[in-house]
């Protein structure tokens, strides 16, 4: 439910209570694939590089494969400003295209 919350606020632009959302999952569950990714971006986009970029060197230990396009398939979003937004933010943490 954490992380629900952590997209809804992320997709409402609140960033800090987004990232708070996401690492209070994380602290339920400390490698929640969704949590991780919702705490990268929402950090990237609140300024706070170094807890975003040790989310998705989280994510790269869980799955090193991983990449935006391939979230692409994972996290199916409809609108298109939200989507860029949510790739901006794993971009900005440091997740490879």
């Amino acid at each position: 439910m954490l992380a629900v919350m952590a997209y809804a606020h992320f997709f409402a632009k609140r960033y800090d209570e987004a990232a708070t959302c996401a690492e209070q999952a994380l602290h339920e569950k400390h490698q929640y694939h969704v949590a991780l990714r919702i705490a990268a971006a929402s950090h990237a986009l609140a300024g706070r590089l170094v807890p975003a970029q040790a989310a998705v060197k989280a994510l790269q230990t869980i799955d090193p494969n991983l990449r935006i396009a391939s979230l692409r398939d994972q996290t199916p979003l409809v609108s298109k400003p939200d989507r860029t937004r949510y790739e901006q933010g794993l971009r900005k943490a440091g997740l490879p295209e």
